[in-house]
Order: C-alpha cells, then structure tokens, then sequence
C-alpha cells in the first residue's frame, strides 16, 4: 500500500485531490462501491475501496483473500476498509467449495455433483440430477433404502426385498431388472426365493446396513433388454455367512455352493413365513441321502429356522427342527454333532454327543414358544467360550447356556429337518421354514437384523413412486 500523503493544496497529491490534509485517490477504487464476479471472499485492507481483499461475494467457492489498499473484487459486495489512503490490493480470495452454483449439465463437475457430462438426459451415465446412471439402457430405477432399525451397522448381510409386481415382474429379475450398490457401478447379488404374482421375496446381498436413521439406498434397474443379465451368483448371497440355507418350498435345494439337497420324507408342500414351507407329522421329515461333509460341524456353530408348531412331546431329542447325528447305536461314528429341538414346554434346546455317546442336552431359560404361532428360532453355539445363546423372533430369549464338553467323532452320521430319521417320536408335528446352517456363532445384531427384514421391521423402504 502507497503511504498516504499529507497535503495543502490540491497541486500536492499530483492526480488527486487534498481534503483536510490528506491526499485522496481519483481512481475508480478510491471510493466505496460494488464489484461483480464470481467467489466467495473475504479480505481485510486499509483504505477504502473494493478489492478481492476487501468484500464479500457470492458464488462458486468460499476462500479469503488479504489486500491492501486498491482493487477490484471478484465478489459481489461492497468493499470496506480500515485507515485512509491508497493502496493496491495484495491479495486473492481463492478456493473451491461447496456453494450454490453448481448447474448440472454444464460441463463442469461441481463439488455436490457425481458425475457432469454436459446435459441433463437421464440415459447416458449421468442423470438429470448429475446423478450416475448404471446403464443407459434401462429406462428407469427404483430406488431402495436400507435401515437397521436395532441402531448397529452391520455388513454383507442377506436382507429380504418383498417386491410387488406392479414394481417389477419376479421373473425379469436377473434379465430385465438388475440392483445396483449406491456407487452406481456395483452389480449386487440376489436370489428369488418366490414369486406368487402379486409380490416375489428376494434375498439381496447387502455391502452394509447403517443403523438407523442413517440408510444406504440401492437401485433396481428396470426395463433392460430382454436376455440382458445381470451376472449374479445366488450362492453369493449367503457365501461367509452360511453353509446351507433351505427355503423349503417346492425346491428342497440348497442355496449355498454347498449344495446339501435334501429328499422329501412325507412332508407336505404348504404356505410358510416366507413364500412356502414343509410340513409334517412326527415322522415326516427332511434329509440328506448321503453324509453331507460341509456340514459336520463340531466347532462353532448357528441353527436357525421359522416354525410353527402345533403340537409338542416330550420325548428324548424332541420335537426335533434340525438333527445331525447317526443311528440309536452307542458309537463315537454315530455321536449327535447337533440337535436343535423344542421341549415339551416350547422351550429352545441343543444336544450334542463327545467320546462315546456322552450327550450334552441344554435348554434355554426363556419361557417356551406358543403352539400354533410362526417364531422365528436360533442357537448359537461358541466352542471357545462353551457357551449356547439363544434366540426368539431375534432377541435374546433368556441367559446364554455354558456347555460342557465339545462335540466329537460324528462320522457315520448325517442330516434330518423336522424330524429323525431312526425314531419317529422325535419329529416335529408343524411347518418349518427357512432352515439355515452356519460354522460361525452369528452376533446378535446379525441375527436381529436378519429376523427385522424376513419380519418387515423398518430395514427395508421402498416407494414405488419415487421411480426415476
């Protein structure tokens, strides 16, 4: 900045003027007035006059400057300074924020846009909103937000969609309807569990599940080409979490890559929890024609299922849901690796056999499940804490168990659901659905949050109407 000059006369400030002694600026700086341009700034200077030291702006970017003196502010606003005299300006607001100019569609890619490819069509990779677009040939998506109403994140999780058709036909999906992860690059893994006409449930690999209120939103692309498919692995769905999965309808298939089919034994194809399930009478059941290796489990393990009991007995093993063991013989080959069962009471239970034939048999210290109601049910079963957890409909039912001993030997045996294959006292009179094993002791929330979206409670939002 000039130094400001003391003066007599008008002759003494050369350009200038002389008013009570000190010499005033002729330039158009030298007054207080308004500049125009673009950026927020900030600037301090001394003098009076605008400059992009001195004013505020408004547009695209936050940033301050310093300057003394003169100058021509890139922001609107009006200058102001501190002291008198001349001066130049020094200084530049810069910097690159969020503000209010951001234009989609005008080639440049602002702070808030993800992606700008010069227009606002919705088809080409970029949306109206400057949004990614997956594929320009789907003419349109839905989008989905997930939520876990338990309050705890959890990751790469199965939750189950219950889509109407007048959103999307069960049986594009896979071909002409596609999910899509919120990057709106990643194709994400699903299976069709039914599709009844006037809804399909389908279970879809999610990355994470925020706790609420926080959501991750998905899409559902619709419309593609026929013959357009995705590239999903249903199996993908459930690999890291479980060793089989049976939704028992029609299809007695395994879901997993471990591919444990069972065969029918006298149940019968009925409505389940969740699409279609099995149900029989103590001797009907479920099971593997040979001993199934991926699922000789003696370590860690979780059993789950939704059932709906009409009757109970009390019996050794009874009631039985999910049986893995051999023959009545006394033998270390024939030893119970795992029973999960329901007492005569409609309490949970878990069994299981070490040396030879030495049973473990424990019960949950909750009140028992009511005869005629759908419960969802699970054990968990950590081997390095020796402990047995319990669940109802996704909360803990009662006080964690600790066991005693670890399952052994098991060789000979194999696999029954809802039943047992040597002794037809112990089979479950009701409907079984959705049987799912696991070598991992699942966490609460997994649990939880898995029993929340299989119920409808508040993990999944989907609105038709807010189709793009």
């Amino acid at each position: 900045m000039q130094a400001a000059f003391s003066c007599q006369v008008d002759a003494d400030c050369g350009a200038g003027w002389c008013d009570q002694g000190v010499c005033q600026s002729t330039s158009p700086a030298e007054g207080e007035g308004e500049g125009e341009g673009e950026g927020e700034g900030e600037g301090e200077g001394e003098g009076e006059g605008e400059g992009e030291g001195v004013g505020e702006g408004e547009g695209e970017g936050e940033g301050e400057g310093e300057g003394e003196g003169e100058g021509e502010g890139e922001g609107e606003g009006e200058g102001e300074g501190e002291g008198e005299g001349e001066g130049e300006g020094e200084g530049e607001g810069e910097g690159e924020g969020e503000g209010e100019g951001d234009v989609c569609g005008d080639g440049a890619l602002g702070p808030t846009e993800a992606c700008e490819d010069g227009n606002t069509d919705d088809r080409d990779g970029c949306s109206s909103a400057c949004t990614r677009w997956w594929d320009a040939a789907a003419p349109s998506r839905v989008p989905i937000a997930l939520t876990n109403p338990t309050g705890v994140a959890v990751n790469n999780v199965p939750v189950l969609l219950r889509l109407p058709s007048s959103t999307v036909a069960g049986g594009s999906l896979g071909d002409r309807a596609c999910f899509v992860d919120v990057d709106d690059e990643t194709v994400l893994d699903f299976e069709l569990d039914t599709d009844d006409g006037a809804e399909s449930a389908v279970f879809l690999r999610a990355p994470a599940v925020p706790a609420a209120p926080a959501e991750r939103v998905v899409w559902l692309y619709l419309g593609l080409p026929a013959g357009q498919a995705c590239g999903v692995d249903r199996t993908r769905v459930w690999s890291g979490r479980y060793d089989a999965v049976w939704h028992l309808g029609p299809s007695l298939q395994d879901s997993t890559a471990g591919g444990s089919t069972l065969t029918n034994v006298g149940t019968a194809d009925v409505a389940g929890a969740i699409g279609r399930a099995r149900d029989g009478e103590a001797a009907d059941h479920l099971e593997t024609t040979a001993p199934p290796t991926a699922l000789f489990v003696r370590g860690d393990l979780t059993l789950e299922a939704f059932v709906r009991p009409e009757s109970l007995t009390s019996t050794s093993y009874p009631n039985t849901m999910v049986y893995f063991g051999g023959t009545s013989l006394e033998t270390a080959a024939n030893n119970t690796l795992y029973y999960f069962g329901l007492s005569a009471g409609g309490r949970l239970g878990h069994y299981f056999e070490y040396g030879v034939g030495s049973d473990s048999a424990l019960y949950s210290s909750s009140s028992g499940i009511a005869v005629g109601a759908w419960h969802h049910v699970a054990v968990t079963r950590d081997v390095s804490a020796n402990e047995l957890r319990w669940y109802v409909d996704g909360a803990a039912a009662g006080t964690s168990t600790t066991m005693s001993g670890d399952p052994e030997w098991g060789e000979s045996s194999w696999l029954t659901i809802a039943g047992n294959s040597f002794d037809a006292s112990r089979g479950l009179d009701g409907v079984i659905d959705e049987v799912r094993i696991s070598r991992v002791a699942l966490s609460a929330n997994f649990i939880a949050l898995q029993v929340a979206s299989m119920t409808g409670a508040g993990v999944v939002r989907l609105d038709p109407a807010e189709v793009q």
